[in-house]
């Protein structure tokens, strides 16, 4: 609501594509800073570095700009706008689709990311400590594809609906590389691709949800979407574990990547104007 209310509609790809490579960042040096703090000095000392981090950023929330409160003559309340946000979801025919895709992808991404170890180490011989690397370099990937995105905004948003279909293939495809791969190398130059597709696919969803969707339902039509993707990763990640005991890490990730590639059938089917 924030990029709606204080940047230009014809700006807010770039911004959001900037914002998605600050957080990029995070994604590199967090894994490789938790780590060093956790080995050097012990578990306790990570909890009070977390505990300060969290309160710093939200001291940093204090220093947004102020938004007015559009005063509403009736009363309302969560569950009736939780109602309300329901209705315009199944009242558009994008945001149906989307939302759809949203729980598939977050069962594929719940199925293989308990995982990660395993591949790890069963696949790449490595130690687990090696997964904050295979992170960092997923990182490197949304840092570069942030700032590409930036770069690409008009484009990106002339062929959203490409774009976004082209994403989900690119992430089934690396799906099956991970668990194929036995080379470090290639399982790393996978996670900077996925990167890449992952901070485009959030700019170009996130564009999109902020150009398309009335003011006063974004933050609704985000909390039933952004939603269905955590239970959709809470289900994966609960049954990972049977469906590798039944079936093996290949089937796994097979399984995923079958997942993520069944969404093309809803991108194909988006329309914007």
């Amino acid at each position: 609501m924030l990029f709606k209310k204080h940047i230009p509609a014809e700006e807010v790809g770039t911004a959001v594509g900037i914002n998605q490579s600050l957080m990029a960042l995070f994604t590199i040096f967090g894994p490789m800073l938790g780590t060093l703090v956790y080995t050097q000095l012990g578990i306790q000392s990570s909890i009070i570095a977390l505990f300060l981090i969290f309160t710093l950023a939200a001291g940093i929330q204090l220093f947004l700009p102020s938004s007015g409160r559009e005063q509403r003559a009736e009363k309302t309340s969560p569950l009736k706008d939780i109602k309300e946000g329901f209705r315009y979801v199944l009242g558009h025919a994008n945001l149906k689709l989307i939302a759809v895709m949203f729980l598939i992808s977050g069962l594929a991404m719940g199925v293989t990311q308990p995982l990660d170890v395993f591949v790890t180490m069963n696949r790449l011989g490595l130690p687990k400590e090696s997964v904050q690397w295979f992170a960092a370099a997923e990182g490197v990937g949304m840092l570069a594809g942030g700032l590409l995105a930036a770069m690409l905004t008009a484009q990106i948003t002339r062929y959203r609906r490409g774009v976004i279909t082209i994403i989900m293939i690119i992430w089934a495809a690396i799906t099956v590389i991970e668990v194929l791969s036995v080379w470090p190398m290639l399982t790393g130059s996978a996670r900077v691709l996925s990167g890449i597709a992952t901070a485009c696919f959030q700019v170009s969803f996130s564009a999109m949800m902020i150009q398309e969707i009335r003011e006063e339902y974004i933050g609704r039509t985000n909390g039933i979407i952004i939603p269905l993707m955590m239970g959709g990763m809470l289900l994966g990640s609960a049954s990972s574990g049977f469906i590798v005991t039944q079936i093996d890490l290949m089937g796994a990730y097979f399984i995923a990547a079958a997942l993520t590639l069944g969404c093309v059938v809803f991108t194909s089917r988006l329309k914007f104007g």
